[in-house]
């Protein structure tokens, strides 16, 4: 919550205050947030193309009675563009969750061919870093990875044979 306060004094001395309040939030489709880097620079991608690959995203996904939604585009390299995007559901516009989301369309985009999409594929992800990390550490918002409190360790076998998330699970002592 911010307070902010205005003093205005005009040429013959005269000054009144006002103070107004903000209350900021958190993004609440945070969760919901989809990352994809695509191998095209920003600069070469039209209005048609981005419409395109949406409604490619759509049947991809299998949610064409549901709403993509991208949030932004921006350059992630000279060579590269990522957009970040969430899809609403249904009549009650949920957002579905990110984790599930980017899952099923790097399961479904292995199984189409190479050039489905109008540009190839360099990674699909979440946007923010949405791991929990079992309360023993904290999720690195670059790697999307555990970073693990002292005398705490990534499960492996949990991480690499059962659910594939990174974790700070195991005491290391």
């Amino acid at each position: 919550v911010y307070t902010f306060r205005l003093r205005v004094t005009d040429s013959q001395g005269a000054s009144d205050t006002d103070t107004a309040t903000v209350e900021v939030q958190p993004d609440p489709r945070k969760s919901g947030l989809v990352e994809l880097i695509l191998q095209v620079g920003v600069g070469q991608l039209t209005e048609q193309q981005k419409d395109t690959l949406v409604r490619q995203l759509a049947v991809l996904l299998n949610v064409l009675d549901s709403d993509i939604k991208v949030q932004k585009i921006q350059a992630h390299s000279d060579l590269s563009t990522v957009i970040v995007f969430y899809v609403q559901s249904g009549p009650s516009s949920k957002v579905l969750k990110a984790a599930e989301v980017a899952r099923n369309l790097h399961m479904r985009l292995s199984k189409e061919k190479a050039d489905f999409l109008l540009f190839k594929v360099l990674r699909i992800d979440t946007a923010g870093c949405l791991l929990k990390c079992s309360g023993h550490g904290h999720c690195d918002p670059i790697t999307k990875r555990c970073v693990c409190s002292q005398l705490w360790m990534e499960n492996l076998i949990q991480r690499y044979i059962q659910d594939g998330e990174s974790n700070c699970g195991e005491k290391n002592c």
